[in-house]
C-alpha cells in the first residue's frame, strides 16, 4: 500500500516532526503552526488516525466493533500498519528534523515505544542532516488553545506588508502574548559561539539561550515574510537578512531584533555569556549582544555578568583585551563584571561528564 502511495510522502525537507506521547500538544501545534509535518498529517496517516479496524475469519468485511486492543496480540493489524507507516515516514525523512518528547513522564525518551524502536531506527544519515529534540517540560506555558493566538498574533507583524519595511517594534504584540521568561542565573548570551554554546547546553541544560525560549525554539534557523496585497506566509523569496535599508527592517532581522532586547530584559540573577577568544575583538559593538542585549540587562534583576571567553589551543584573546574593557564601560555600573577565561576542551569535556555540575565548569 505505502509504495502505491508514494507521493504522499514527498514532504518538504526540514518540516518533518516526530513525537512521543505528546500527540495532542503535537497536533494543536502543528495544526497552529502550519510549518511542520507528522505522520497523521500524510494522506495515510490522515485517513486511519485514530481508527481501529480488524478482520474475521470467514468474512471478507471490516469489523469495527469487536476488534481486540493494540496489546491484546503481537500482530495486531492497527499496530502492524501504523509500524510500517512510521517506518516508511522517517525513513523519508530528510534535513532538520525535529522530536517532541514529553517532560512530564519519567522516561521523556522510551525505546519501546513507536518513535524509539521504529522511528529512529529508520532514520537515514545520507538524507537527516539535524535531530533536534524538544523536550516538552513547561507545564505552565501557553495552553495548546493559545497556540492559534500566538501563530496569528506573529502572522500580523508582517502578512500582508512589505517585507522589507518590518521593523522590530511591530512584534511587540507578539512578545506580549507570549512574553519571555527565564529561570533565575540561567539566561546564557552568546556572540560567534553559537555552535560552542548549544553543543553543551544540549547536553547539560544548565542554562537557556534566546533559541531554548518558546518562540526561539519553533523560530530558530527559519525564513519567512509576506508580501503585500497577500493573507500568506511565505518561506522562499523573502530578502536576505541583510538585504534592508539599514540592515533593519528585514522580517527576520526585526524578531530576532525585538528578541533579543526582550530576552535581555527577561534576565534575572546572574547572567552568562560566551565569547570567542579565538578572534581578536571578542566583543563586537556591531554584534546583537553588544546592541540589544547589554543595553537591556537591567540592573533591578541582574547581579552580575559572567564572560566566558572560550579559547582554542592557541588563544588570540584573554581577559584584559580591550574589546573586553568597552563592554565593561557599556555595562550597567551597578551589575558586577567577571570574566574568565576556559578552553573549548574544557566546555567539551563538561558537556560529556555528569559528574560536573553547572557551577563547576569554569
Amino acid at each position: 500500500m505505502f509504495y502505491a502511495m508514494a507521493q504522499a510522502w514527498a514532504l518538504p525537507c526540514g518540516r518533518f516532526l516526530f513525537w512521543s506521547k505528546t500527540k495532542t500538544f503535537v497536533q494543536t501545534f502543528v495544526a497552529a503552526l502550519r510549518y511542520f509535518w507528522t505522520l497523521e498529517d500524510t494522506l495515510a496517516g490522515y485517513m486511519f488516525n485514530d481508527l481501529l479496524w480488524c478482520g474475521q475469519e470467514d468474512s471478507d468485511g471490516f469489523d469495527f466493533g469487536s476488534c481486540p486492543g493494540w496489546s491484546a496480540c503481537e500482530r495486531h493489524p492497527v499496530y502492524s500498519l501504523w509500524c510500517r507507516a512510521s517506518q516508511n515516514f522517517a525513513e523519508m525523512a530528510c534535513g532538520n528534523v525535529t522530536v517532541l518528547l514529553n517532560g512530564s513522564v519519567v522516561d521523556a525518551f522510551n525505546r519501546e515505544s513507536m518513535f524509539g524502536s521504529v522511528e529512529l531506527d529508520s532514520l537515514d544519515p545520507c538524507r537527516v542532516d539535524h535531530v533536534n529534540i524538544k523536550v516538552v517540560t513547561d507545564r505552565d506555558g501557553p495552553f495548546m488553545s493559545d497556540c492559534e493566538t500566538i501563530w496569528s498574533t506573529f502572522e500580523q507583524a508582517y502578512v500582508g506588508r512589505d517585507p522589507r519595511k518590518i521593523p522590530k517594534d511591530a512584534y511587540n504584540p507578539l512578545f506580549q502574548v507570549a512574553p519571555i521568561t527565564t529561570p533565575r542565573d540561567k539566561t546564557m548570551f552568546w556572540s560567534k559561539t553559537e555552535r560552542v554554546v548549544h553543543a553543551y547546553n544540549d547536553k547539560t541544560k544548565c542554562f537557556v539561550t534566546m533559541e531554548d525560549t518558546l518562540l526561539g525554539s519553533v523560530l530558530n534557523n527559519l525564513s519567512w515574510c509576506g508580501k503585500e496585497g497577500s493573507s500568506e506566509t511565505f518561506t522562499s523569496g523573502c530578502p536576505d537578512w541583510n538585504a534592508c535599508k539599514d540592515n533593519k527592517y528585514n522580517p527576520v532581522r526585526s524578531f530576532w531584533t525585538q528578541g533579543s532586547a526582550k530576552f535581555a530584559e527577561a534576565a534575572c540573577g546572574d547572567a552568562t555569556v560566551m565569547l570567542d577568544g579565538s578572534i581578536a575583538t571578542p566583543f563586537n559593538t556591531s554584534s546583537f549582544f553588544a546592541m540589544y542585549e547589554v543595553p537591556n540587562l537591567n540592573s533591578a534583576k541582574v547581579r552580575k555578568l559572567t564572560v566566558v571567553l572560550v579559547t582554542a589551543t592557541t588563544p588570540v584573546s584573554e581577559c584584559a583585551n580591550e574589546s573586553l574593557d568597552e563592554l565593561r564601560r557599556k555595562l550597567d555600573s551597578n551589575i558586577i563584571y567577571e570574566c574568565k577565561e576556559v578552553s573549548e576542551t574544557r566546555i567539551n569535556e563538561c558537556a560529556s561528564n555528569n559528574n560536573i555540575s553547572c557551577t563547576d565548569c569554569w
